[in-house]
Parts: C-alpha cells; sequence; structure tokens
C-alpha cells in the first residue's frame, strides 16, 4: 500500500512541474512575440526566405480539414478495431494545437522534452 502513495506523488510532482514549466514559456513567449513585433529587424533567415514566393494559406487549411475529416471517417468507419469516437479526434486536435508551440519551443531553444502526456497517461 505504501508503494501506491509513492507512485501517486512522483506523478503528481512530474505534472506539476511540467504544468509549471508550460505557464511559464506561454509567459515568455508572450514577452517575446510583443518585443518581436516592435522590432522590424530582419535575421539571415528571413532575408533568404524572402526570395521565395509564400504558399498561399489556404493550402494549409485544405490539407488540415481533408486529414481531420479523413482521420474522423477512418475511425467512424473502422470503429470496432479503433474504438475511438469522433470527438476524440477533435479533442486530440485541439490538444495538439494548444500545447504545440510551447513545448516546441521549450525543446528548441532547451533541448529538453516536456513529457506532458506520458505523466499523465501514468494515472
Amino acid at each position: 500500500m505504501g508503494g501506491q502513495y509513492v507512485k501517486i506523488s512522483v506523478v503528481c510532482r512530474s505534472v506539476g512541474t511540467n504544468l509549471w514549466r508550460v505557464s511559464s514559456v506561454i509567459r515568455e513567449i508572450w514577452q517575446l512575440s510583443k518585443s518581436a513585433f516592435q522590432e522590424k529587424r530582419m535575421d539571415v533567415h528571413t532575408r533568404l526566405m524572402s526570395k521565395y514566393n509564400q504558399v498561399p494559406e489556404w493550402w494549409f487549411v485544405c490539407i488540415l480539414i481533408a486529414n481531420i475529416g479523413l482521420t474522423i471517417f477512418a475511425c467512424e468507419y473502422y470503429i470496432d478495431q479503433l474504438q475511438l469516437p469522433w470527438w476524440g479526434v477533435l479533442l486530440a486536435c485541439a490538444l495538439a494545437f494548444f500545447f504545440t508551440l510551447p513545448i516546441g519551443i521549450i525543446t528548441a531553444t532547451t533541448n529538453q522534452v516536456l513529457f506532458l502526456f506520458e505523466s499523465l497517461s501514468m494515472f
């Protein structure tokens, strides 16, 4: 019985520290984005990429909608094998949309990976 309490305390500590890191990164992203929009300097990569035409935004939106639609279709058509309802796909997309930017910035700047979802899956 004592081992169970230790496991719960480790999970709570892991989830708490990961959520604390994400919230501090969101605050830092906000401050950095405000300062980036005030400065109009172009770095070396922006200058190099300015030679190429930008891909229209609607291409990405069409690909996103098609992928979500095909995923929902696959989950509904193969419901016995996949056992994921359509709203589970939308929930997964919402979680990915919310956590991609902060976790990506943490990984890119510090080379440390947050295992937020792995620590939540310990429950």
